[in-house]
């Protein structure tokens, strides 16, 4: 997949439905609640490395003074990487976003409607910050694939060293974007004569249908990371044994590390997502009921 493209609820899966347990209560404060929801962009691209070695496939052998010919039949089975699932998985338990947006949180909590002045700047200060250590993640797998290359080798009558086929890789990566993100807070307030607690959203919908035209949205485009992994080449490479080295220890892991581009490009508005309004209606009744909003944290 050259472009990957995924929804983050910060606090959990954002489901329709009563007592979602991806809504925070603000603040201490009893009947006020919010939510948090990035869309990060992932875009792949090859660095321009050389092919690194690998694990050993077989070895082959020559016999002094002898022309040797070799048919290699090269059979190896590799696992599909479920590339979006692992991306997906990693963010959503991303301790750096966790942090990220309980100091939103206060920020945009003062005045939700007018959270969208200045915050993008600030925001594209502070992710800066927050992932400039390099960890390792391991990759999710879909399945197994079975691979065969046929190879002739012939060597000179002169050699006797003996030769190995060891694995070879490319080093890929996917540079990853914080492109935007959206918040709501839910609360029940109730009017100076009233006597129950009614539902507001904070802040309001706006009567459209443009999700670009919501106060709660709010474009970023800022680097966030960039995660570099290994594919398998269908290579027929051989080296000489004493010149071979295992350049890879583990090529199921993958590297996130700072980021390395600035985005330069069109980010596409999510496609196919329910918008926070959308879900808060169907997540909180209309009146104030505890038993219903018992599972919210």
């Amino acid at each position: 997949m050259d472009f990957i493209q995924l929804e983050i609820p910060v606090f959990g899966e954002l489901k329709r439905g009563p007592g979602s347990s991806a809504w925070k209560k603000y603040d201490g404060a009893e009947r006020t609640f919010y939510t948090i929801r990035y869309f990060v962009n992932c875009r792949r691209r090859r660095l321009d490395q050389k092919p690194k070695m690998g694990a050993i496939y077989s070895s082959l052998g020559t016999a002094e003074r002898v022309e040797t010919r070799t048919l290699q039949k090269i059979t190896f089975s590799t696992s599909q990487k479920d590339y979006r699932k692992t991306l997906h998985e990693y963010f959503c338990g991303s301790e750096e976003l966790g942090e990220l947006s309980g100091e939103l949180a206060a920020t945009i909590g003062a005045a939700p409607a007018k959270a969208k002045v200045g915050l993008s700047s600030k925001l594209s200060e502070k992710i800066s910050s927050h992932y400039q250590a390099t960890r390792s993640i391991s990759r999710e797998y879909e399945a197994q694939v079975t691979h065969e290359i046929e190879a002739e080798y012939k060597f000179d009558p002169s050699a006797t060293k003996a030769y190995v086929v060891p694995l070879m890789y490319e080093t890929w990566c996917y540079d990853v974007y914080l492109a935007m993100m959206d918040w709501l807070f839910v609360s029940y307030e109730r009017g100076t004569f009233g006597i129950t607690y009614k539902r507001r959203n904070h802040p309001s919908a706006e009567n459209t249908s443009s999700v670009r035209q919501h106060r709660n949205w709010m474009r970023v485009g800022s680097p966030l990371c960039c995660i570099k992994y290994f594919e398998l080449l269908h290579s027929t490479r051989i080296v000489e044994e004493d010149r071979y080295s295992n350049e890879i220890e583990n090529p199921d892991e993958m590297a996130v590390g700072p980021a390395e581009r600035n985005w330069s490009g069109y980010m596409p508005v999510p496609a196919d997502y329910s918008t926070l309004y959308q879900i808060a209606n169907r997540s909180f009744p209309d009146r104030w009921d505890a038993a219903k909003l018992e599972m919210v944290a």
